[in-house]
């Protein structure tokens, strides 16, 4: 019953993400009964933790319960109304609970004892609270109260011996107490944990102090040249099957950007012995693959489109291992290949399987946990620029007949992916379905994308989705609460904004969806994030400051004091530096981080893409994996997109 409860109370927070009452309320249902069979397992399970060997009175303990029967998932949550400063959530009375509970009851007097079969029916729980709050000019909110407006629970209980029936009076109001008790106190603790959902930290999204910010080392013209060598460096070294993945070395490597790649640099150290990025190739793909159409834009370069058709045709096997239904792979590799063992190397079996394709042996691996919105995410975001910004009819046609193989697969499967994992929840692993509800922008922009490419194809799905716009704000405002853990979430929804602001063409949606952007803003829009600012620059370029393109600009500049390594090369001013204890992400402790954004030159490795890396870890000098090579697209893509803009 408290896991009953608690997903209760949890399902509220989540499920913010949707919209309107009839919408939300639709998607709600079909997202709960993808997980019917798992939460019936984690109820059975409280129950039994809860329920058996509990005394409930003087003389009656009850033992050995279990779940016999239950439906009550059908429709668990309803949203009653949604304002601009109330909602009113609950479990609604069109909801027939049957929640059957089978256990042994033991009666103990002084003459005798006896244990007897009972049955324990809810036939009715329902609750109604309104969650009360203000919304400021940026759309974030603020929680000013938590409120029950209406409760009630009806218990039908009966033993294997009429004997019993008579103490079974006194038994169902000591059960109904004590049930009433533990919904009570969850539902506390509940409003207490949703009131701290919205509370942003105000700390962490200040500007970068002045004592913080010094001169780049280089100059553009050494910029130029860069790039050209790091492009010329990702084709000929990353990009496998045409799939662009991290280089593994056999030496460290303490080395900048500009000493291994510019004018007059030496490369790195060492030969390649591996790969890295498997489990994110899929997303980073979608990144190099826009930023070459960006260069392509700009500078009619024919190595761009030769990187372009290349890239796509990796995207293509991504796709093939599964069939070429529209489930993607995390990576895919020929089992024959230094990428393919690589690939299973050190790997759970689980995570991969042997398939056939292109008349050969292909790793497809999808880890235990399966494809995430993030790989969809990157994909998306370079097919479509690659859509719009290449004129090459052949590759436009294979970039949208890709698009269309994901999305339609998606509307096909109700916006769920599990086929690809053994669907597990429990206390110790939960492995579950990959949903899009919960994420309105991913949804609109998908869908717009594909009204873009397939003028009416999607005009049913679009307008049925219409409505997740209205109250996409609250959901972000509680993704913009921590701003720095998980900070990849700000990435993934940007590279969404960026097509969704540039195709969407109905007023009143834009308009819902830009409150959601600037809640993010607010909490990211200081963090000198020169990605998320040449995205707002996209669709809203009188609101991006000069001195905000001034460091797009420099940040260019300073990215080449950077290492091509995973590793920190430049020695961070920590004199200047304030450091802070923050909490890490689910309650793991603290970790030490800077109490302002610091310079790009100053902050931890960024892995394959920096942009989605929080500004405040310090890069601590010759700290990291010297080992580990990235590509560069993190710079690349800046670069071109940048004289795309005219920047």
């Amino acid at each position: 019953m408290k896991y009953v409860l608690f997903l209760a109370i949890l399902a509220q927070s989540y499920s913010f993400a949707f919209s309107h009452e009839s919408t939300l309320n639709n998607e709600l249902k079909s997202l709960f009964n993808g997980f019917k069979e798992d939460i019936i397992f984690n109820i059975n399970k409280e129950v039994k933790e809860n329920f058996n060997n509990k005394e409930i009175g003087s003389n009656l303990k009850l033992m050995s319960a279990n779940i016999a029967e239950t439906n009550i998932l059908d429709f668990p949550i309803e949203f009653y109304e949604i304002t601009d400063n109330k909602i009113v959530v609950g479990i609604p009375d069109s909801n027939k609970w049957k929640l059957k509970l089978r256990a042994r009851l033991r009666y103990k007097t002084k003459w005798f004892r006896m244990t007897k079969l009972i049955k324990l029916n809810i036939k009715e729980l329902k609750f109604k609270y309104v969650i009360n709050y203000d919304r400021d000019e940026n759309s974030v909110i603020r929680v000013k109260s938590i409120d029950t407006i209406d409760k009630k629970l009806k218990l039908d209980l009966k033993a294997s011996n009429v004997l019993l029936n008579g103490v079974l009076v006194a038994t169902k109001k000591v059960l109904k107490k004590k049930i009433n008790k533990s919904f009570d106190k969850l539902l506390a603790q509940g409003s207490e944990q949703l009131k701290t959902v919205f509370v942003l930290n105000e700390r962490f999204r200040q500007a970068t102090p002045e004592r913080l910010k010094t001169p780049p080392l280089y100059s553009f013209s050494d910029l130029e040249d860069t790039i050209e060598n790091i492009e010329d460096k990702i084709a000929e070294k990353h990009l496998i099957n045409g799939t662009v993945l991290n280089l593994i070395y056999d030496q460290n490597d303490y080395i900048s950007w500009f000493d291994s790649y510019g004018p007059n640099g030496i490369g790195t150290k060492g030969n390649v012995v591996g790969f890295g990025t498997f489990s994110d190739a899929a997303i980073w793909n979608g990144a190099y693959l826009a930023s070459q159409a960006f260069r392509y834009s700009v500078s009619q370069n024919e190595k761009a489109l030769n990187n372009i058709r290349i890239n796509l045709d990796g995207i293509g096997n991504l796709l093939g291992v599964n069939g070429f239904t529209g489930l993607l792979s995390r990576s895919a590799q020929p089992l024959n290949s230094m990428a393919g063992r690589a690939l299973m190397a050190n790997r759970d079996p689980l995570d991969y399987e042997i398939v056939d394709y292109k008349g050969e042996k292909w790793v497809n691996h999808h880890e235990k946990k399966g494809i995430t919105r993030d790989q969809y995410t990157g994909i998306i975001f370079g097919l479509t620029i690659v859509y719009d910004l290449i004129e090459d009819e052949e590759i436009k046609t294979k970039a949208a007949s890709y698009y269309r193989m994901m999305l339609d697969y998606l509307i096909r499967n109700n916006w769920t992916i599990s086929e690809d994992r053994e669907i597990s929840i429990t206390p110790a692993k939960v492995i579950a379905p990959t949903v899009w509800f919960g994420s309105p922008e991913q949804q609109l922009n998908m869908l717009l994308i594909g009204q873009h490419m397939f003028p009416g194809q999607y005009t049913q799905e679009l307008n049925r989705m219409s409505e997740l716009s209205k109250t996409a704000y609250i959901f972000h405002n509680i993704t913009a609460k921590d701003n720095v853990n998980k900070y990849y979430k700000f990435n993934l929804l940007n590279m969404h904004f960026y097509n969704y602001f540039r195709l969407e063409k109905n007023q009143e949606r834009r308009a819902d969806m830009l409150r959601s952007y600037n809640v993010i803003k607010y909490s990211t829009g200081n963090h000198d994030n020169s990605f998320f600012n040449l995205i707002e620059y996209s669709f809203n370029p009188d609101a991006v400051s000069q001195e905000k393109i001034t460091r797009i600009q420099e940040n260019l500049v300073r990215f080449l004091e950077r290492s091509p390594r995973n590793v920190s090369v430049v020695k961070p001013p920590l004199e200047d530096i304030e450091l802070v204890q923050y909490p890490e992400y689910g309650g793991k402790g603290f970790m030490s981080i800077s109490a302002d954004p610091l310079d790009i030159r100053h902050r931890h490795p960024g892995g394959s893409f920096m942009w989605q890396r929080e500004p405040y870890t310090v890069g601590y000098e010759k700290r990291g994996a010297a080992r580990d090579e990235n590509p560069g697209y993190d710079i690349t893509l800046i670069y071109w997109m940048s004289k795309y803009y005219g920047l």
